[in-house]
């Protein structure tokens, strides 16, 4: 099976469970292509090392890897170093890091990502990291009216409550950003709350499709820490509303 593998990395698929756990196996295999990574087990896809290997010969090998290896910022970093296309593909936590993403954009492989001045853009925001002074949590439900509206042609229907048990709602029009819905906080917020410029948002009982990960449950809240994020909000709309 070594022999087999070493020349022909995808045949790791084929070998038997015990073959596919066994570190020296898959390690051959990705050194051959890295795509073989993905027919490790999952402890193995979660190792720094073998995906540091595959990305050198398949950079896009970080989709293939564990949720906790996407969440690990140095990890991330090193398979960007070596050619990884990491930006596309790390977790929800570090796709809202100010930080990891400005370090990650200076990789070989985090520069080669389609969306660079997207991404760029995303970065150089303003950034409301979690638990920052300053930069209050709101929980979002978002639901899309059925009701055809002059304005939008089915509005968003949202209700926000901050953790301070404040409550408010609104509604937006059906092309609106993220950004939309923080700015219109910001200006709307209750008489009795002080003032703020940044803002940490969860959208609740959402799926966020486009940045879902594989091991989370579709339908688990999602976190946008990035003050003007341009996402659109309706990818965040509350799933299975009446």
């Amino acid at each position: 099976v070594m022999k087999v593998v070493a020349r022909q990395g995808e045949a790791l698929q084929y070998a038997h469970a015990d073959l596919r756990a066994d570190r020296e196996v898959v390690l051959l295999a990705v050194q051959q292509y890295g795509r073989a990574l993905r027919h490790g087990s999952q402890e193995l896809r979660n190792d720094p090392t073998l995906l540091h290997t595959a990305v050198l010969t398949y950079p896009e090998a970080v989709r293939d890897v564990g949720y906790p290896l996407r969440d690990n910022p140095v990890a991330m970093l090193e398979a960007g170093r070596r050619g990884g296309l990491i930006i596309s593909y790390v977790s929800h936590k570090l796709s809202g890091d100010r930080d990891f993403l400005l370090e990650a954009m200076r990789t070989p492989g985090g520069s080669k990502c389609n969306a660079f001045e997207d991404i760029k853009d995303f970065a150089n925001s303003k950034v409301a990291h979690r638990g920052e002074e300053g930069a209050p949590t709101a929980i979002v439900v978002a639901r899309q009216s059925t009701k055809y509206s002059s304005t939008s042609e089915y509005p968003i229907e949202c209700e926000i409550n901050f953790p301070s048990g404040r409550a408010m709602e609104c509604t937006m029009n059906e092309e609106a950003a993220v950004n939309d819905l923080a700015t219109f906080l910001v200006e709307h917020r209750p008489t009795d709350m002080q003032a703020f410029d940044r803002l940490h948002l969860i959208f609740d009982g959402c799926a966020d499709f486009d940045n879902c990960d594989e091991d989370e449950d579709v339908g688990a809240s999602v976190s946008i820490s990035v003050w003007d994020c341009k996402r659109p909000l309706k990818n965040y709309l509350k799933l299975c509303c009446p």
